[in-house]
Formats: structure tokens, sequence, C-alpha cells
């Protein structure tokens, strides 16, 4: 289903059915990648309040198993949703983390995500490029630290 997303097929309702399902199997592992790619196409498809609750589901399963590459991914959702939502400064700083641990780790993009992300960080950049000046006189958060404030569990901010 998600590769016919990309291939012009709109079916958010089959997505979100088809994680939903997949949830309560106890397959954490791949439910979490499921949810993940899910996120992805509902992006995909400007679906954006359930693309959220999917990146934020995923986000969750994959920091809860110890999965450091899943929540890594679903970093790169929730900078797209702070952006959309206005938040440029906190979608710049979960962009910049998302670089940091990408070449802390060696973890690449898939090509999809990588040229939906260039378009987003074009927008973002040109809507507010005191965001991302300010995010880079920063320190890039830590993987934890970025996940914790995307899902609001960070109690140190």
């Amino acid at each position: 289903l998600v590769a016919d997303t990309y291939r012009g097929a709109d079916q958010p309702d089959a997505l979100h059915d088809g994680v939903t399902a997949l949830e309560h199997t106890g397959l954490r592992t791949r439910f979490l990648l499921a949810a993940a790619f899910v996120s992805l196409a509902l992006f995909h498809l400007d679906d954006r309040d359930r693309a959220t609750f999917w990146w934020q589901r995923s986000m969750t399963a994959g920091r809860d198993v110890g999965n450091l590459w899943a929540a890594w991914v679903m970093l790169e959702c929730a900078a797209w949703s702070a952006a959309e939502a206005g938040d440029h400064l906190t979608a710049a700083r979960y962009w910049r983390t998302v670089d940091h641990v990408a070449d802390e780790r060696g973890y690449g993009q898939w090509p999809v995500v990588r040229d939906e992300r260039a378009r987003r960080i074009t927008a973002a950049r040109a809507a507010a490029p005191d965001a991302f000046a300010a995010a880079a006189a920063e320190p890039a958060w830590s993987l934890t630290a970025a996940v914790d404030h995307a899902l609001g569990t960070d109690t140190t901010r």
C-alpha cells in the first residue's frame, strides 16, 4: 500500500486501517516500521493529522524497544510536523539533530525521504531563515533529547 501511494494511489484509510491492525499483533518491530512507512505515505497524501499520529506511535515504539534508527527516521517526520505548524526553530533543531545523528552513526535516508526533506527545508528556510541560524548557533540535541521533545516527554526544557 505504501509503495502504491508513491505511484499515485490515494488510499489513506487503507493505510491507517492496516497499521492499526498490525499494532495489536504484538509484533513490535514490524509495527514500528509499518507505522514509519505509513506516516511517510500519509504526509505524501497531505493527511497530516494521521501522519503525525503514526510517526509519534512509531517513534514511541522505537524508543520503547531501543530501536534508535527508527526513532531517528521519525525525527524527520517530527521536523515536518513542526515546520507545517509554523514552528520553524523546532523544525530546524530536529533537522540539525537528524544530520548530527546520521553523521555519528552512519545512517542514511531513503531517496524518497531525502527528496521530500530537501523540499521541506527549502520552504522552511524561505519562511524563517533566522530560525535556521538560531538552530545552527546551538549544539545539536542528542537523539534521546530530541525524541523526548518531539513526544512531549521532555522534562528538562
